[in-house]
């Protein structure tokens, strides 16, 4: 449902928009904050809603099930048992948000450990990504090893592989040594991507 083009299905002509739109109807947006985001009326936003839910059918069956045994159980628990104890009042979106959100940061953590352990060098998460260093000639063989435990991790938590992605991101460039990059700030890196 994000559009194909920037210009079509979105009034803004961003395709970041039409993106955050989706994943926000995945964790419960309601036709009046729909509304609001697409700049339409409620009506139009309500159809879209239908739409949505026809369209992708298993997921909203599966998510109506975290609420229900989330508020039969009266917790739920990530892959590695970390809980969410659930009390009167609290939204069935928290609970139908808990699973992904919780499995991902598991998926994140064991990668990082992964990583780690094979000897690579993790700057930073970055969202559902990692920040690793590598020299360049050594770039190659890093990512493919961040791709692998990333690949493990993801196989452990969810029984089956994501779609990983590389994106390069080096210095500028100019400096002789990566002392003197380091020293102007700018690093060699890549960015690893879920």
């Amino acid at each position: 449902m994000v559009p194909a083009r920037r210009d079509e299905g979105d009034p803004s002509g961003s395709q970041g928009t039409g993106l955050s739109r989706v994943l926000a109807l995945g964790y419960g947006m309601q036709a009046e904050g729909l509304a609001t985001r697409m700049g339409t009326a409620r009506s139009h936003a309500g159809q879209t809603l239908q739409a949505y839910a026809n369209r992708f059918h298993t997921y909203w069956a599966w998510a109506e099930r975290q609420v229900e045994q989330g508020d039969l159980r009266r917790s739920m628990r990530s892959y590695f048992g970390w809980p969410l104890h659930i009390f009167d009042g609290d939204r069935p979106n928290t609970m139908r948000n808990f699973p992904c959100q919780a499995n991902a940061a598991e998926m994140m953590r064991l990668a990082a450990c992964l990583m780690t352990e094979r000897g690579l060098i993790v700057c930073a998460p970055v969202h559902d990504a990692f920040l690793i260093e590598a020299p360049i000639d050594d770039l190659e063989a890093k990512v493919q090893a961040a791709q692998a435990a990333m690949a493990k991790a993801s196989r452990i938590v969810l029984q089956g592989i994501l779609d990983i992605r590389f994106a390069r991101a080096f210095g500028l460039g100019g400096a002789a040594s990566p002392e003197a990059r380091w020293r102007s700030g700018v690093r060699d890196h890549a960015v690893r991507t879920w």
